[in-house]
């Protein structure tokens, strides 16, 4: 701020007064604006690291998605099927739906559910139950679904089938008439945009579950950015009210001088324009340098430690800039009352 101050010539008489202010007292101005810079600074260059981990995340549409729904019926999982295949793009998305059934001696086994087509088996005829693995249901057997309903395993319809188990294959036929079964028809979808997600949310509805795999972290950085804006643009409101609270003290100090500048014919607009450039001159020095200087500190961070391309916000120096230049006219329009309490020529008044 002394540099600079030391080399503006030239100018207005308002520009004047700011610049021979500046020249005779700039470690005041210094120490006030200094917050701003380091603030400034940090800011752009945190900011900077974190929009170049962001750019690297994945497009925000190609995201996985789980949806789960809880039905109690072969009717539910066609009615959720169709839903769900009459979205946009989701008409050849498979639908997977199993439950869980225990026999009297509380053994467990899994049960999928599903079309002859689905399961692919030679000779398949809707009705048919397929057991897998040895602890399976037998024909005829009595199991239990989650919240209790009993069924009976089809006798006349039972075979075997090699698979992984123990469990059984039913197809659609052999539940048509059961109700209250705990079943979950599951989809998943590889890609997905946000319209897409939000359809699937809403076809799940409130008996199910819909799960969004590949948003969490840009959701984290995103909050990570929102944070450092907002805290930066506190802190320079807070370098705001040490530089207003500053230049009330100066214009106290300088009252006399001021009201002898009026006297002289000195107007108020003069003294105006002279306040608003002495805050404006070392706040623009301090914009300056912290810009140089984040840009700078980026560079090294990306560069040489985590050696990734540099990325410039633009937007956020240019939100910081911008409240930087909104503090000073506040400042100023502030101040303006104690400039003319502090000029007029009472001030001159001596005992």
């Amino acid at each position: 701020v002394e540099r600079v101050a030391g080399v503006l010539r030239g100018g207005s008489p308002a520009w004047l007064l700011a610049v021979r202010r500046l020249q005779l007292d700039s470690a005041t101005a210094a120490r006030l604006v200094g917050g701003i810079a380091v603030v400034l600074a940090g800011s752009i260059a945190l900011q900077g690291v974190y929009a170049r981990a962001e750019s690297d995340q994945p497009p925000a549409g190609d995201v996985r998605v789980l949806a789960t729904a809880f039905v109690t019926s072969v009717a539910d999982v066609e009615a959720f099927t169709t839903a769900l295949h009459a979205l946009p793009g989701l008409a050849a998305v498979p639908v997977e739906t199993r439950g869980l059934v225990r026999n009297s001696a509380g053994e467990e086994s899994s049960v999928v559910v599903g079309t002859c087509g689905e399961f692919a088996i030679a000779g398949c005829r809707d009705g048919d139950v397929y057991a897998m693995g040895a602890g399976a249901p037998g024909p005829g057997e009595t199991v239990r679904f989650a919240n209790s309903p009993q069924w009976t395993v089809p006798a006349d319809r039972y075979h075997r089938h090699t698979g992984e188990g123990p469990g059984l294959l039913v197809t659609t036929g052999a539940l048509a008439d059961a109700t209250n079964v705990s079943l979950s028809a599951n989809a998943t979808i590889p890609a997905a945009g946000p319209d897409v997600v939000e359809g699937v949310r809403n076809v799940v509805g409130w008996n199910g579950v819909v799960a969004s795999l590949g948003t969490g972290r840009d959701g984290t950085y995103a909050l990570i950015t929102r944070v450092l804006s907002v805290g930066s643009v506190l802190v320079l409101l807070l370098a705001a009210g040490s530089l207003l609270i500053a230049a009330w003290e100066q214009l106290r100090e300088r009252r006399r001088s001021l009201a002898a500048l009026m006297a002289n014919g000195v107007g108020r607009g003069v003294l105006a324009r002279s306040l608003l450039w002495q805050l404006a001159i070392p706040v623009v020095v301090a914009v300056f340098v912290a810009v140089l200087a984040g840009l700078g500190l980026d560079w090294l961070l990306l560069t040489w430690v985590v050696h990734r391309p540099m990325v410039v916000d633009l937007a956020t120096i240019g939100v910081l800039t911008a409240t930087a230049a909104a503090a000073v006219l506040v400042v100023t329009a502030v101040t303006l009352p104690v400039l003319w309490r502090s000029a007029g020529l009472e001030q001159l008044r001596e005992e």
